[in-house]
């Protein structure tokens, strides 16, 4: 993770350049101070971002709807190479269609 304290990171560039792009109205501002993930390289996923009870947010680029989560890391789930099929996720992580 990374928290934004400039306001020229490449994070608001980002998500200035989606919001641009955009065929919707955009509800959903990154704001100095927001957390948000990094890949391993140190690149912005800048929509994404740590909410304070320790989910995050996922800004979706082509539609604009928010979708929460939990991350996996360090939640204790055990993930198996050969377990990866989505009706192996489902067994735990239950999904309404």
């Amino acid at each position: 993770t990374k928290t934004l304290t400039d306001p020229d990171d490449l994070a608001f560039r980002l998500a200035f350049l989606n919001e641009s792009a955009g065929n919707f109205e955009s509800t959903w501002h990154l704001e100095v101070g927001d957390t948000i993930l990094v890949t391993e390289k140190g690149e912005p996923l800048w929509n994404i971002r740590l909410l304070p009870d320790g989910t995050y947010e996922l800004f979706g680029k082509a539609t604009g709807e928010h979708f929460t989560f939990l991350p996996v890391m360090g939640s204790g789930c055990q993930q198996k190479a050969d377990e990866q099929a989505s009706q192996d996720c489902h067994k735990c992580h239950a999904v309404e269609r």
